[in-house]
């Protein structure tokens, strides 16, 4: 069976990019550090700073007493997307679809499918690859595979810092997953600590646990990682498509309102749009900033319904985000940018069979944003949590789908029972007042959220009149919060 795809792992990224960038003798203690000062942490150290007993996590200040000849600098997000770019173009002159992990910054998925057309086999097609990024003085772990998760757990399980690893059968590929140390994964320091005390070492055990356990015990970065590992259909290697942004800056003769600023920016978007429909593309957002006499920054954004190059709304939604803003001062330029997206041929199809059910809805949600702001239109969502006031989240809704369709109709009140009301976050009360002026009905009732991270607990009652509830209250020590009403 040929392998499905592979793993490139630029190990330790931030500090081969010092590397490159200094030109230092590996025999030179190196250090990355999170910013330019005494108590900055140390990200990364080379294998000369490693044997001298250098750990990562430490301070700067600490690290350097301890090896006075350490080296340590920083790299900026900058430096990190230009090198991440470049790796990325030179992987595309072995492979069609390359792909970027956006959580680690030096691992890349090809598509390995199809280049046993070009190359006697997968292992010298990754000999090229190998060859051709230590020419360019990265250091490199290349394994192939059958899974993104699985090859990537190769290359971290490797014991070489550079190299070449293969597996021929997707069954070999899930037995050396499984005995994996579930170090290996970048998980948080908290998460690791919690996973020795449940005694989880090996990824299989790991990997076991049910999702709802997952969600409601680790943080957000573990529960993405088992996420990933355990979708049932393995997702193929996601090609990065780039968006193309299209910009424009416009000298505005000291304007002060939004209907002489519409003018000036009216010709300059079509122009824009008319671009942008040339490249076969749509039009996803509109960045646009407005600059003072007095050297401030108005900066805003519009986002339509739809990804379209339809020119009268985009042009609706900025006058109307003008109108509400209403900027006082003069304005003396402004720049606008275009935030693009690929269409295909069912964003197209929109256009050549009319509007979808559910589109008058979605240009009524974006109006709303453009005149009230983007945060003007949220979701709720309901969450994994033992908390009341973690069981839900507020999102931004960008997309129609993003908000349900709620069928209204006639509910009997008679039949209603007590409802709680919860609310976004505990409110601090006093608990002199709440006791003096209701009865207990239901309570105490303890309860130990979070008990296995040593969570304090919280005791809850139910206050009111008679048979009627009316708080929703709890302690958790020394303090009295109210979780709600009951209504």
């Amino acid at each position: 069976m040929e392998v499905q795809c592979a793993c490139v792992e630029i190990p330790e990224l931030r500090l081969q990019i010092i590397t490159r960038r200094e030109q230092t003798d590996t025999s030179v203690p190196l250090a990355v550090i999170e910013e330019d000062r005494p108590a900055a942490q140390v990200l990364e150290l080379n294998a000369a700073a490693r044997d001298a007993g250098l750990r990562t996590g430490l301070s700067y200040t600490l690290a350097q007493s301890l090896l006075p000849e350490l080296h340590a600098h920083t790299v900026t997000d900058t430096e990190i997307a230009h090198c991440r770019s470049d790796i990325r173009d030179r992987l595309y002159a072995f492979s069609p679809g390359v792909e970027a992990w956006e959580r680690i910054q030096g691992v890349f998925w090809l598509d390995t499918q199809g280049t046993g057309r070009l190359w006697s086999s997968p292992q010298a097609w990754a000999s090229e690859v190998y060859s051709a990024l230590d020419a360019c003085g990265y250091s490199a772990r290349i394994t192939l595979g059958f899974s993104r998760f699985g090859t990537y757990v190769l290359a971290r399980t490797m014991k070489e810092r550079a190299g070449i690893r293969a597996v021929n059968t997707a069954d070999e590929e899930q037995r050396a997953v499984d005995h994996a140390p579930v170090t290996c994964l970048p998980l948080s320091l908290r998460s690791r600590k919690r996973l020795r005390k449940l005694g989880i070492t090996s990824m299989h055990a790991f990997l076991s646990l049910p999702a709802p356990d997952v969600s409601a015990r680790f943080d957000r970065s573990a529960r993405e990682l088992h996420s990933f590992a355990c979708k049932e259909t393995p997702v193929p290697v996601q090609n990065h498509v780039p968006e193309v942004p299209v910009t424009t800056r416009i000298h505005l003769p000291d304007l002060t309102n939004s209907e002489q600023v519409m003018r000036f920016l009216e010709d300059p978007l079509q122009q824009l749009v008319l671009s942008v429909m040339n490249r076969g593309l749509l039009v996803r957002s509109v960045e646009l900033t407005l600059h003072d006499e007095h050297d401030g920054r108005h900066h805003t954004e519009l986002i339509p319904s739809a990804p379209s190059c339809d020119v009268k709304m985009l042009i609706k939604l900025i006058r109307m985000r003008l109108e509400a803003d209403r900027i006082g001062s003069r304005l003396e330029q402004a720049d606008m940018l275009l935030q693009t997206v690929r269409s295909d041929s069912r964003t197209q199809d929109l256009f050549d069979k009319g509007a979808e059910p559910g589109t008058k809805r979605a240009v009524a949600f974006a109006l709303i944003r453009a005149e009230f702001g983007n945060a003007s239109v949220r979701r709720i969502a309901l969450q994994d949590s033992h908390l009341p006031e973690e069981k839900f989240a507020f999102f931004d809704a960008h997309n129609a789908t993003d908000i349900p369709v709620l069928a209204y109709g006639y509910v009997d009140q008679s039949a209603a029972g007590p409802v709680r009301r919860v609310f976004l976050e505990p409110v601090p009360c006093d608990p002199r007042e709440l006791f003096s002026s209701a009865d207990i009905l239901l309570g105490p009732v303890r309860y130990a959220p979070r008990w296995w991270i040593g969570g304090s607990g919280r005791t809850y009652y139910i206050l009111g009149h008679g048979e009627i509830p009316e708080y929703w209250c709890f302690t958790d020590g020394p303090s009295w919060w109210l979780q709600g009403l009951v209504q």
